[in-house]
Formats: structure tokens, sequence, C-alpha cells
């Protein structure tokens, strides 16, 4: 009796699937075979579900109508079936079973989607082997349509990349791979809401508090939103907003901690507050093994690196008691600032990866003073080096593959939020008219030539659109509002 009805819907799917396509609505689908297999099977699930509840009789018209809503529901639940079956650290299960479900089809990131799944089995399970590494990333090449989840995934098997170099004793390559995930991962914020699955923005937040929370970048987590975000988000933020405020723990509070069931944040609740003030000498000991924890490129937070630049201000001052620098050098005003200066040039490489608000210190000391001026030569350099870059590739309109130009957007973006996050608003504001242009270059490229990534695109723009609000600046604010609506589609 209903025996056309499956065609029937599969062609009306495929009629609305061309409509949305012609009118470039910002609502996009993709238009691979399984996924309008699977709106067929949905469609068609809700709609024999009701016939056979309609048509049947007792039991068996309850039972034909569980078989009928199957497929719709395993849709509906993919995503957190496939996070518990990545807790088990079975990739290659995760991998066939998030194909199975097509994961993500209304923006059709079948294989970014899968390969995401795969990767955080492999972060749950721990110790990804290199040809891990490869299969995953073999397989997240072969997607046809970089969103959001190939920008998490991304990230993820850059977090994977510095887990295995931290364990390789290759400290340095684990900060590097670490920077880039972190860059990775705030593109993914600023996508346009059609390009990123509501999982996967959780699973970026999840990520990036986790990320701060390392190296005691509590004013990222603050800034974090507060809704539609993991238990464990919901924690830090609590962490940040009463636990160092000296503020009582809320129920709510508590409550995530529970459905966090996380021990890294239980044992951070249990920590003691710090101690107002400390003596001198556990204050410098304190500072000295910041620097030789930073020189093993171990995670130091802010408020250690602040207080070691302090530290080596006074043990570099030759009238301190306790001073560093040898008796017979004290008379010797450039001998004593050589031993400054070398000082300061052993700290920026430690400090440069992830530096910390310096310009917000309120005395600069021999050796403070001149890591502010190093730092800022050396960050400055960098956006310079990046303004060029863009330029010459915008110029001559180089297009590389979607990883690398997805990195590229993201290293552009924090080669600017190192010199606000090191000198403050002030010192951002300055350099802003010549980072504003050049970045709304690369955008620009992403979006008018081939491959078009207007996706990416759209989170250069958002980022764009927000600084220019931040400093001010009306005219950028507004011609990034109209590239946003431009770009916010899937297309």
């Amino acid at each position: 009796m209903y025996g056309g009805l499956p065609v029937i819907l599969f062609v009306l799917v495929g009629i609305f699937i061309q409509s949305r396509r012609k009118r470039r609505s910002a609502i996009g689908f993709a238009t691979s075979w399984r996924a309008r297999v699977w709106l067929l099977l949905v469609v068609s699930s809700a709609v024999g579900s009701l016939l056979a509840v309609a048509a049947g009789q007792g039991w068996d018209g309850w039972l034909w109508a569980i078989g009928f809503a199957t497929p719709g529901v395993l849709l509906v639940t993919a995503a957190p079936l496939l996070r518990a079956a990545a807790r088990l650290g079975r990739p290659k299960l995760v991998y066939v079973l998030a194909q199975a479900w097509m994961v993500f089809p209304r923006s059709g990131e079948t294989q970014a989607g899968a390969t995401l799944w795969a990767a955080l089995a492999i972060a749950h399970r721990g110790g990804a082997t290199a040809e891990e590494r490869a299969w995953l990333r073999s397989r997240l090449s072969r997607e046809t349509r970089p969103l959001g989840a190939f920008g998490c995934a991304c990230a993820l098997l850059r977090l994977l990349d510095a887990r295995a170099a931290r364990d390789e004793g290759r400290a340095g390559d684990a900060e590097d791979a670490t920077t880039h995930a972190r860059a990775l991962l705030g593109t993914v914020t600023y996508a346009a809401p059609n390009a990123v699955h509501s999982t996967v923005r959780r699973l970026t937040h999840e990520l990036l508090a986790l990320l701060h929370a390392s190296r005691g970048q509590w004013p990222g987590i603050a800034t974090m939103p507060d809704l539609d975000v993991p238990a464990s988000v919901v924690a830090l933020r609590a962490y940040v907003h009463e636990r160092l405020r000296e503020a009582s723990t809320s129920p709510r509070t508590m409550r995530a901690l529970r459905r966090a069931r996380s021990p890294a944040l239980d044992a951070l609740f249990a920590r003691k507050p710090p101690t107002p003030t400390i003596p001198t000498a556990e204050a410098l000991a304190r500072g000295r093994a910041t620097f030789v924890a930073m020189s093993r490129h171990e995670p130091v937070g802010i408020n250690a690196q602040m207080s070691m630049l302090w530290a080596f201000d006074v043990l570099m001052t030759p009238e301190f008691p306790d001073t560093a620098i040898p008796v017979e050098a004290r008379e010797d005003a450039e001998l004593v600032a050589a031993m400054q200066d070398d000082v300061a040039n052993a700290m920026v490489p430690l400090l440069a990866p992830n530096p910390p608000p310096i310009g917000a210190l309120r005395r600069f000391g021999p050796v403070s003073a001149r890591v502010y001026q190093k730092l800022e030569s050396l960050l400055l350099n960098e956006l310079s080096r990046m303004a060029s870059g863009v330029r010459e590739r915008a110029k001559e309109t180089w297009r590389y593959d979607a990883a690398r130009e997805w990195t590229d957007a993201s290293m552009s973006r924090i080669a600017f939020r190192r010199i606000e996050q090191t000198f403050g608003t002030a010192a951002a504001a300055q350099v802003w008219p010549e980072y504003g242009h050049v970045y709304c270059k690369l955008g620009v490229l992403f979006a008018e030539t081939r491959p078009r990534r207007r996706p990416l695109a759209h989170a250069v723009f958002e980022s764009l659109r927000q600084d220019a609000q931040r400093f001010g600046d009306e005219a950028h604010a507004a011609q990034n509002t109209r590239n946003t609506l431009v770009t916010s589609g899937v297309e």
C-alpha cells in the first residue's frame, strides 16, 4: 500500500536540498548520496511509525512503529553514544560506527566527524603511535567539506602530536603543537553556527578550557560562555568566579563537579587559597624553580611567570644583600648590565610562546625591563612577518590544502593576540589598523578564490568584527559585519 512512499520521499528530499543550494541559504545540507539516504530513512521512519500505529492493532502496530523509528533514534543519539564509545579507547571501532551512523549529516562532515571521534578515542586511551596518527591524517584528508568538525579534528590531532612529543622528550615540539591546537580551537569558536555542530562546539569549549587551566590562564576561562557547555567548563568557570575570589562554592558548582566526575577538577577545588604574602626567601626560591620548570618546557601559570620576573629583578640587583651577582663584579656597571642582559636573553625564548601580561607590571626592574623590550621587538617582528606573508599570498592568490589553511588562519590571529596578551589593549590598538587590513585580505582570499572556504573566511571576519567593535573602529566593524553575513552559510 505504501510501497511508493520511499521513492516519493527520496525525490522530495532531493528537491529540498537543491532548492536550498540555489537560494544559497544559510541553512546548508550535505548533498552526498549517503546524507540523502539518511534523510530518507529519518523522514520515512517518522511517517512509517505514524502509519504503523494508525493502521496496526495491539502490539504489532507498536513493534512496527519501533522498527520504523529506529533510524531516526540512532541519528539523534549518535553523538552521545559515540562519545561513550570513545571512552573505551577503541579508535577503529569508533571510526566504523561513526561512518555507519553518518555523523553530522546536516553539514556532511562524515570523514572529519569519524576522524574526530577516533582521535578522541585515542586521547582517552593515551599513547598515540606514529602509525595511528598517520592513519587519522589520511582519513581526515578525504574530507571535502572542511567545516567546524574538520577544524576541531585538526586541533585534536595536534594535541596527540604534542602528547607523543612530550613522551619522547621533545618538549619544544610539544609546546609548538599545543600552541597550534589552541589556535585552531579558537578559530572554531568564531565559525558560523551552521558550520559547527553543537556537539563539536561543546567539545571545542571543553578542550580550550582544559588547555587554559593547565597553564593557569584563568582570564581565558572567565570569558567562556556559561550556557550550552560541558559540566567541566561550568566547574572551571565557577573556580575562577568563586574560589579564586574566596567565595563559597554554590550548589550549581557542586552539581557540575558531580557530573564532570573528574579527579583533576576535584583536586583543583581541594586546593587551599593562595597565601597573600610569603617570605622573600621563599618567593626567590619559587622564582628560580619556575625558571627551571620553564627550561624543561613544563606548563607554568601566569602568576608564577610574573613572580619569576620579580624574583630575578631582585636577584640581579647589586644592592640586594642576597644578590646573585658576584662581589667582584658589583662595582662594574657594564659587567652587571651584561649579566642582566644575559638573564633576560635566557628568559625571552621561554616566555615568547605564551607570554605573561608583562605590560601590567607597575614597576620594572633591571631584568623585567629588558624582557619587556625584547618581547616587544620579537612579537612585533612576528606580526610584521605575518603581515608580509599574507600580502604576498593575497597578491599571488596562493592556495593550499584545508588543514594548512585552517592552521594559517589560526596562527595569523595568534600573532596579534600575543601582543594584546603581553602588553595590553593599548598596545594592541596601535597595531590594529595594519592587522585588521591584512587579516581581512586573508579572509577575502578564502572566500573568493577557489577552492572557496567560506566557513573559514567567516571565522576570520567574525574575529575581525569583534575586535573592531572593541577598538571602536566603526568602519571595519560595519565592513566585517557584511562579510560575515555573506559567508554565514556552509557552501
